[in-house]
């Protein structure tokens, strides 16, 4: 199952906007640098309810023993330490979720275009049921 790996930062108060900045931009930059790292979301905290936390970091991982490969990774480490000297205050949480993604029932046709409209068949928008389908070549029956 997938792993989010959640960091709530508050950064020391002598760091400035431009040197947080360079922090996110060197925890985005993992993308595609740590193999492991599916996706990786930062930025400043909108909320009210944050107790004082000023930033978030939620990177996904495909799973629970993709964490430790993550966080030893040496393209992460030095990125770590380095905001780490920055920060006031982190906490962490590691949640295992279940992925929820809705199966494709689409069926792609040759040459067509889905963009433009075409090329993609959608069983139950054209009310079709495996009655009216027919192999190709064939025509459904009558």
């Amino acid at each position: 199952m997938p792993v989010l790996h959640i960091a709530w930062l508050r950064f020391n108060s002598g760091v400035d906007a431009r040197r947080i900045e360079q922090h996110l931009k060197a925890c985005r930059a993992l993308v595609g640098k740590v193999p492991v790292v599916q996706d990786l979301q930062c930025g400043a905290n909108l909320s009210d309810r944050a107790g004082g936390f000023t930033h978030g970091i939620v990177v996904t991982l495909p799973n629970h023993a993709a964490l430790s490969a993550y966080l030893e990774h040496p393209a992460h480490v030095p990125v770590a330490t380095a905001l780490t000297g920055d920060v006031a205050e982190l906490k962490v949480m590691d949640l295992q979720y279940r992925s929820r993604r809705p199966p494709n029932k689409r069926l792609k046709l040759p040459g067509g275009d889905r963009f433009k409209g075409s090329g993609v068949l959608c069983a139950r928008a054209h009310r079709l049921a495996p009655s009216t389908l027919a192999p190709a070549g064939e025509s459904p029956a009558a």
